[in-house]
Formats: structure tokens, C-alpha cells, sequence
């Protein structure tokens, strides 16, 4: 798993210099890394208040891309696989359960036009690079379509002509902790797999928060508080990109709400818990400064601009706010 995601985790790209030695691994980018740090910190603060039944894995929003006779975002379908075990066999024909999560999950998925897919893993091999692929259940319809390969999920999309090497990175994994290995793991392989079929837009999906009724889109992120002006008080910072996929949720449905958790840490160095937030993508909208400013490196290691959200406009993550939900 960790030689897979050495490959296909993206870091700040270094030049080749012609006839010199192979450049040693390059570190994981510090956002993605604490991004991961900070979902598994979510999920155990969440069983620790008490629901971690109503909370499911995370996946993928893929979009379709323009081509003749289709635009842009015509098509979008929401991909959730299921986490691989190093303990399972995952033979052809192998049917699991959807967990109830995913169930609920899809429902809503479906009613704001977003078709979801159970995706389940097939291994044939040890190889999880050439042996591994993926099945896919439809939880849109009724009557689910019965399980299927990858592709039935992306109808409607351009296939991918040219090929396109994805697994061309050299990125040091070792610092992912073994406890987020085999998710993260699941996650990408299904993102290269799709990819490397199909072109199309994707964007990842944290976790789904399963609440009294509504079902929550969660953007997971661990900060260190601003302060830049006076007038403007504390803030943390959403990139653009999270911003726009938030605010997509909620323009396919409005009753379709979302969540930013934010992990606070004392700093970038000892990443000391301080305390967790939480705000509703409608009450961070409202909240949310009308103008961007630059932030740190993005996942890719180049420069990113974000949105500032008063640290005042958020609410503690307990038990209380959740059971509200």
C-alpha cells in the first residue's frame, strides 16, 4: 500500500537534471499529510462523543468534462469505496453489505442528482498496482443495477484515449500513519482507476456525517488560527477549491447542507490539540469574508488562496451540536 500511494501522492514536482543519480523519495506534502492526521483524529473524536456509527468513510465527486454533445458538469456521480482489509480475500463475484450508512448516504446523494456507486474492491493477485480493480454497485435506482465493473458508474463521460502515467511520483509515505494506510490507500486507488479510464474532474469527499434526518458532506481541515487585522478578528482559512465544491452542494439542493470541521492545533510544530469547530457551509457563507487572500502551499506544493471564516462564527464540536444535526 505504501509503495502504491509513493506513486500516485503528488509533491512539488523537482527538476531532472540529465545523467544525475535517482533523486531520493521526496517528503509528502505537509497538507496532505496533516489533512490525513486530521481525519483520523476526527473519526476518534467522534467515537469518543459517541457516533461513530454516523459516520462513514469518505470518497470521490467525479464530474464529467466537456466533449461534443456534452458539457462541462453534466454528469456527476459520487464514489464510495469500500476500505481495502490486508486480512480479506477479495475474490471475483464477491457481494459485501452496503453499510447503512452508505445507504442513507446515497438516498441523498440521488435526491440532489449526484448518482452514488458502493465500489468493492477485486484482487486477483498480491499485485495491487496490476491485480486490483474495482466493481461497482448503483445505489441510485430503486431496484440497484447489479454489480458491475468500473465503468458502468461513468456513463456519460469522455474515456481517456491517451495514456496517462499516473504513478510517476516518488513521494516519501512513510510518514502516513499506519491507521489511515489502508483507507487512504482505497481512495487513490480508485481515483487513479477512474482516471486512468476516463476524463473527468474529481474532488474528494472527507466524510459523511449521518445526522437526525439530513445527511452532511464533511470538509475536514487542521489550522492555527489568524490574525492579520484588527477589524477582522481570528479567522481560519478555506481554500477556494473546498469553498466551491460546498457551495455546490448546496446550490443542487438547499436542504442539501455541508460541514467544515476544523482541527485546531497550538502549531505547526508539536500539532498540540487546542480544540475542535464546526460550522454549516450556510452559516460559514454568511460568515465568510467577501475577500480572498493568499495562503500556504497547496496539495500540489504551489501557492493557494482562501477564503477567511471569523473563528467567532464557528461552534464547538460536542455532543450537543451533533445531536441537533
Amino acid at each position: 500500500m505504501r509503495g502504491y500511494l509513493r506513486k500516485s501522492l503528488s509533491h512539488k514536482k523537482q527538476k531532472k537534471v540529465q545523467g544525475a543519480p535517482p533523486a531520493p523519495p521526496v517528503p509528502l506534502n505537509k497538507n496532505k499529510l496533516n489533512g490525513l492526521l486530521a481525519e483520523l483524529a476526527f473519526r476518534n473524536e467522534m467515537g469518543r462523543l459517541g457516533f461513530a456509527s454516523q459516520v462513514s468513510p469518505g470518497g470521490w465527486l467525479a464530474r464529467s468534462t466537456a466533449f461534443p454533445g456534452n458539457s462541462f458538469g453534466a454528469n456527476t456521480i459520487a464514489l464510495f469505496p469500500e476500505t481495502v482489509d490486508l486480512n480479506t480475500q477479495y475474490p471475483a463475484g464477491r457481494v459485501s453489505p452496503v453499510p447503512q450508512t452508505f445507504q442513507s448516504v446515497a438516498a441523498h446523494f440521488h435526491r440532489i442528482r449526484i448518482r452514488p456507486f458502493y465500489c468493492r474492491p477485486v484482487l486477483t493477485g498480491s499485485d495491487p498496482e496490476g491485480d486490483l480493480s474495482w466493481t461497482v454497485e448503483d445505489l441510485s435506482a430503486a431496484h440497484r443495477f447489479p454489480t458491475g465493473p468500473l465503468a458502468n458508474a461513468f456513463k456519460g463521460f469522455k474515456a481517456r484515449t491517451r495514456n496517462f502515467n499516473f504513478l510517476s511520483n516518488n513521494t516519501d509515505t512513510t510518514t502516513i500513519p499506519v491507521g489511515g494506510l489502508a483507507e487512504e490507500f482505497s481512495k487513490e486507488h480508485l481515483r487513479i482507476s477512474a482516471q486512468t479510464l476516463f476524463m473527468n474532474e474529481m474532488s474528494d469527499i472527507d466524510a459523511v456525517f449521518w445526522g437526525n434526518g439530513p445527511v452532511y458532506p464533511i470538509e475536514i481541515k487542521e489550522k492555527t488560527p489568524v490574525t492579520t487585522d484588527e477589524k477582522f478578528g481570528d479567522w481560519f482559512g478555506l481554500d477556494i477549491g473546498p469553498f466551491v465544491k460546498l457551495s455546490f452542494y448546496a446550490a443542487m439542493d438547499k436542504t442539501m447542507q455541508s460541514l467544515f470541521v476544523v482541527h485546531e492545533i497550538a502549531d505547526t510544530t508539536s500539532r498540540a490539540h487546542v480544540a475542535w469547530w464546526i460550522i454549516t457551509f450556510e452559516q460559514l457563507a454568511k460568515a465568510a469574508s467577501w475577500n480572498k487572500v493568499e495562503g500556504g502551499s497547496n496539495m500540489l506544493g504551489g501557492g493557494s488562496s482562501v477564503v477567511r471564516i471569523p473563528k467567532s462564527a464557528f461552534s464547538q464540536l460536542d455532543a450537543t451540536y451533533l445531536n441537533a444535526l
